[in-house]
């Protein structure tokens, strides 16, 4: 498995770079995201980075439920893949 949050947050601030002004989504940083998600901050950059072994499963609800919350149409595929190794 293969963590994607971080090039999944780059790629929504393209997106939301190409809208008009008045349209425009606020994509949160690490730490910002954290903090919303109630996740250490360092946990989650580890997270984003792709530095962990394993990945709790509601630590990752939080982050998704949260991304939706401010309007992103956030599902696990978009910060999790599987790579055979």
């Amino acid at each position: 498995m293969v963590i994607t949050l971080k090039s999944y947050l780059a790629r929504l601030r393209e997106e939301e770079s190409g809208r008009p002004e008045i349209e425009r989504r606020a994509v949160p940083s690490i730490d910002e995201l954290a903090r919303a998600a109630k996740v250490n901050r360092v946990t989650l950059s580890n997270i984003a980075n792709n530095r962990i072994a394993l990945l709790n499963l509601r630590v990752c609800s939080r982050l998704i439920a949260e991304l939706r919350g401010r309007g992103f149409a956030t599902t696990a595929s978009d910060v999790l893949i599987y790579e055979e190794h």
